[in-house]
């Protein structure tokens, strides 16, 4: 082999190898956060020194306010352990709701952070300059994950009739989201002081056909506060969705004396303004906690749970394991029930489309 092959050889050799040390790296970086997230979740202090506690705040730099069990709440550090362990494609390392284990020997500092039961969370997709291929991402960096909370009983979706007008696609992906989390919706319609319900009842019932439950309420008039009251007690329960809703007025009326600020309705977008910055935990005086969410004019999913969607839609679950192929899109496979219901009128165009939109944004 003379001179000028060989160097052409070892320039390949070069080129081959780069890639593969890329391909490795990237390997490793997708095994990291399991490997170190075990490692470093349980701290090396006696078990017998740290104290239970659940987090009802969560501030910046790595900051928290936590509920010890043995007393009043305090504020206080995450470990510096922490800081090692890559939380891979989340924002959260720990989430209000969450139970950890604290050493309150001296500075109360947070040791270890419990297992949770469930996560409601919502994601962000990741945007590609163009041009810029996505062949080479992992499933998990497709999207970001906001956690809004953990360990919850139940999440309390709620939308106005009217000022903001109801959102029916917000609820839809409020609701898949739940179903994927393993958590209980309940959907909440406010201001009923100023429309009638009625109004949209052929909506509402295909959801309370499903098998959701839809109550109403008024933060003006206290209509349906005793009833919501019932729902709540003994539960932890997030409160959710898009700013202007009243969902602050709502909680006030539940509990006075928390006392959350409440916003008004922007002239220029007829939605709602933020008022809730951050998610925050409250104990309800009648048993209970409350999670209040910041206003989220949208709600978006993970497109690795693409797959999972035509099952976990709203009102498609029953009607899905009747199709002809387990693995149906309902957009055009043949003998689909989902469709035959649509054709039928059984499952509402309007719904049908916000899956279709729902889908092929995944």
């Amino acid at each position: 082999m003379d001179t000028k092959d060989k160097n052409k050889r070892n320039t390949i050799d070069e080129v081959e190898l780069l890639e593969q040390e890329y391909e490795q790296l990237e390997a490793s970086d997708n095994r990291r956060p399991k490997r170190l997230r075990s490692k470093e979740q349980k701290s090396k202090k006696t078990r017998s020194k740290l104290t239970d506690g659940i987090v009802l705040e969560c501030f910046t730099n790595n900051f928290y306010r936590v509920e010890p069990t043995t007393g009043n709440m305090i504020t206080c550090p995450l470990s510096g352990r922490f800081k090692n362990v890559d939380f891979a494609n989340t924002r959260s390392i720990i989430a209000v709701g969450d139970r950890v284990r604290l050493d309150l020997s001296s500075d109360p500092i947070i040791e270890e952070i419990c297992d949770r039961k469930n996560i409601l969370r919502r994601y962000i997709p990741r945007s590609f300059p163009e041009g810029e291929s996505q062949a080479r991402v992992y499933d998990h960096q497709l999207d970001k994950e906001v956690i809004l909370a953990a360990n919850v009983d139940q999440v309390i979706v709620t939308s106005s009739i009217i000022n903001p007008v109801i959102n029916f696609n917000l609820i839809d992906r409020y609701l898949c989201s739940a179903e994927l989390s393993d958590i209980e919706p309940l959907i909440c319609i406010t201001k009923i002081d100023l429309k009638d319900p009625e109004n949209i009842s052929s909506e509402l019932n295909y959801y309370r056909n499903s098998s959701f439950k839809i109550s109403s309420a008024s933060a003006t008039d206290g209509i349906g506060i005793d009833e919501l009251t019932d729902l709540l007690k003994g539960k932890s329960t997030v409160f959710s969705g898009p700013s202007g809703v009243g969902k602050s007025s709502l909680i006030n009326q539940l509990e006075p004396k928390i006392n959350l600020r409440t916003g008004s309705i922007s002239n220029y977008s007829n939605k709602g303004k933020h008022v809730t910055s951050n998610s925050i935990m409250i104990k309800w005086s009648f048993g209970g906690y409350l999670i209040d969410t910041p206003g989220i004019k949208t709600f978006g999913l993970s497109r690795k749970d693409k797959d999972k969607l035509p099952r976990v839609f709203p009102g498609f679950k029953d009607l899905a394991i009747h199709c002809r192929f387990t693995s149906c899109t309902h957009i055009v496979e043949k003998d689909c029930r989902v469709r035959e219901a649509t054709a039928k009128g059984t499952i509402p165009e309007s719904r049908y489309q916000s899956y279709i939109n729902l889908f092929n944004s995944l």
